[in-house]
């Protein structure tokens, strides 16, 4: 029900004969006061409009909330992602520091070796050329671990200059593993509950601008007083129903309909085409994830190599049988397989975060793991 108040005064003149009166005389009446007070109740009993209407709203409800589910999926893969490349700028600095450090031991060796008259200046120059290029790579290492970390506290809304603990590989590689799922409904998927939730207003707007053209009844009613000012009225009242029936609006009612018939075609034809590219970019990144895993142990050999060469070099340093470069050849390799070993690791959480993502599962993977709930000064 609807119920309104009004009150109203004001002075004029009246000629009767607007309204059917006809005396002799001058037909003219006033100037005289009038006054008019009264509530007025009105009761849809028939609306199917109104219905279409109602039942539109609460379909946009729901067509929020899934947005909001998406939009808090999209900002948690977001510092996912920008944790680990946090993490993964970080984990760099170390080869770097090795590396600069072999060659700083190399290029002092060959300026000895110089000054004896045992190497030449162009080997010397070489030498120092690479040292150079470790110098710049630090450099370009810490710059990118200070941008890294400096977005990610920023996105979080943390002190700039506070330190950040970032947690081992099997920590939240773990995490991510217990919610790993082997396949999802299609309602889980959030850009598609999205799709289907506009799918769904579409067809209350359809069906709302269709209702237009049925009836529409009223139950009326009201009570005042009336008469020419406050003081001195009469109580009157009135009961009613009121039938409506549009017939014609000069075709604006018809150019409504299809507007919502064409946006209706749209968004069923948009949730088709977002399944289709959802099956397949789920194909695809569940691939990657594979490949991603095959990469890692193909890193993880590769440094188990390079750890026991290191060990052998360490042995034969020992026995007189290698030199100080030799080890800190191998020292050098065996950081490089383990950065290269990082940077598979991060590539597969990379894509395992992207698996959850599609999913809408990583909600889920903050309530699990400390490790992207918080940063951990």
């Amino acid at each position: 029900p609807h119920l309104n108040l009004s009150s109203s005064g004001h002075r004029q003149t009246r000629d009767l004969r607007s309204s059917g009166i006809n005396l002799s005389g001058d037909p003219l009446v006033g100037p005289f006061n009038t006054f008019d007070a009264r509530a007025q109740l009105t009761q849809v009993l028939f609306d199917p409009s109104t219905i279409s209407r109602l039942k539109s709203a609460q379909a946009g409800e729901k067509l929020s909330n899934a947005e909001l589910r998406k939009t808090k999926e999209d900002v948690l893969a977001l510092i996912a992602d920008m944790y680990i490349n946090a993490r993964r700028s970080f984990q760099g600095l170390s080869y770097a520091e090795i590396r600069l450090a072999h060659e700083s031991k190399r290029l002092e060796m060959v300026k000895n070796r110089l000054d004896n008259g045992i190497s030449t200046d162009l080997e010397c120059k070489q030498i120092q050329a690479e040292y150079d290029a470790a110098v710049s790579f630090q450099k370009q290492m810490e710059t990118q671990a200070l941008n890294t970390r400096l977005d990610l506290l920023a996105e979080l809304g943390l002190d700039l200059n506070q330190d950040i603990q970032f947690s081992d590989e099997d920590e939240l590689d773990s995490s991510i593993s217990q919610l790993e799922p082997a396949g999802s409904e299609e309602k889980d998927l959030p850009e598609l509950e999205v799709a289907k939730q506009e799918f769904l207003v579409s067809q209350h707007h359809h069906a709302a601008a269709r209702s237009e053209y049925f009836p529409q009844i009223l139950a009326m009613a009201d009570y005042g007083l009336s008469g020419l000012k406050p003081t001195d009225g009469s109580e009157t009242y009135t009961l009613g129903v009121q039938a409506t029936l549009p017939l014609f609006d000069g075709g604006f009612r018809r150019s409504t309909i299809k507007e919502a018939e064409s946006q209706l075609k749209s968004s069923e034809a948009n949730v088709r085409d977002v399944g289709v590219k959802l099956n397949a970019r789920i194909i695809q990144i569940h691939e990657s994830v594979k490949q991603s895993q095959l990469l890692v142990t193909e890193k993880l050999s590769k440094l188990d190599s390079a750890q026991k060469q290191l060990s052998l070099t360490q042995k034969r340093l020992e026995d007189g049988t290698a030199t100080d470069v030799e080890r800190l050849e191998s020292v050098t390799q065996e950081a490089m397989a383990q950065d290269e070993v990082h940077e598979a690791e991060a590539v597969l959480l990379t894509a395992q975060i992207n698996w959850l993502h599609v999913l809408g599962k990583m909600e889920n993977l903050v309530d699990e793991s400390s490790t992207l709930k918080e940063v951990r000064p």
